[in-house]
């Protein structure tokens, strides 16, 4: 089943969307010029990328906003940023605002699974500086040396990620093996 959207601000068409089964497309795009379809970013299919860039974060907001059918004046305004500002953000040239990110996902309505997603999408506008990750550094030695240690073997990449996810797979039987064991005690 699929359900049409035209999104209309100030008698101009921001876009036509087509909903179809949780997706959405974006046949039409303000300048009236018929595109072909385009999918919004995906923080699912994000999680686990090596497509992220400095460029991804503000890809995604503009596509969100869009789909919200907000104008970047009206939406800056409801953040309480001005328009230039959140312009410079979708364009990549300007870091994700910290003291935006929680109303962003807000506005956005972006499930708890993929805040994390979302502040990495954020941090790659920084650089890639964690916030969640760098206290976890900071307090555990051997995760600095484990990560130097894979810095500087060279693995191929395919080989790389073989062990990553061999580390989170125990990582998760080690969690699962905590909580049946809290479980045991109450």
């Amino acid at each position: 089943m699929f359900q049409l959207a035209i999104v209309i601000d100030f008698n101009d068409i921001l876009g036509i969307y087509l909903i179809a089964e949780g997706t959405l497309k974006c046949l039409n795009h303000k300048d009236g010029k018929l595109r072909k379809e385009k999918d919004i970013v995906n923080l699912k299919e994000l999680r686990m990328s090596k497509e992220i860039d400095e460029y991804t974060f503000g890809k995604y907001v503009r596509e969100r906003r869009e789909a919200l059918g907000k104008s970047v004046r009206g939406f800056a305004e409801e953040l309480g940023m001005t328009a230039a500002y959140l312009s410079d953000i979708e364009k990549g040239n300007r870091y994700a605002p910290k003291k935006y990110l929680e109303k962003l996902m807000e506005k956005f309505d972006i499930p708890e699974e993929d805040k994390g997603t979302f502040e990495d999408l954020a941090s790659a506008t920084r650089g890639y500086t964690y916030e969640d990750i760098n206290p976890i550094l900071g307090g555990q030695p051997l995760a600095r040396e484990a990560l130097r240690k894979f810095k500087e073997t060279n693995i191929p990449e395919e080989k790389c990620d073989e062990l990553w996810i061999t580390f989170m797979r125990e990582f998760d039987r080690i969690a699962e093996e905590q909580l049946q064991y809290m479980g045991e005690d109450e």
